[in-house]
């Protein structure tokens, strides 16, 4: 993914929350913190594939709902197992009210 690709209202991800977006064929979760900073990773945990958009967002941090494993959200690095690999991050643009994707 070398160039932006729209993926939807910024208005559909509530703060401390997350939601997946089919970009392309990968399954891409969109995260918005607190602070309304705008994250995205793989949505799927390499432990056992649950989706992390509906994981519990800690600072900078995602819970992934399955077992718990930690994510960092600046960069898809595992924090805490269970989960064993890092997750592929992206560089998420809200521009106008609108979400755009790119890769780092």
């Amino acid at each position: 993914m070398s160039k932006r690709i729209e993926i939807g209202s910024a208005d559909a991800i509530a703060r401390r929350r997350g939601k997946a977006f089919d970009v392309g064929e990968k399954r891409i979760a969109v995260f918005r913190t607190a602070r309304d900073e705008w994250f995205a990773l793989d949505d799927a945990c390499p432990h056992l594939n649950h989706s992390l958009a509906g994981g519990w967002i800690d600072g900078n941090c995602v819970n992934c709902p399955g077992h718990g494993a930690m994510f960092d959200l600046r960069n898809g690095e595992i924090i805490a197992p269970p989960a064993s690999e890092s997750v592929e991050s992206y560089s998420v643009i809200e521009e106008n009210g609108k979400l755009y994707l790119t890769e780092h």
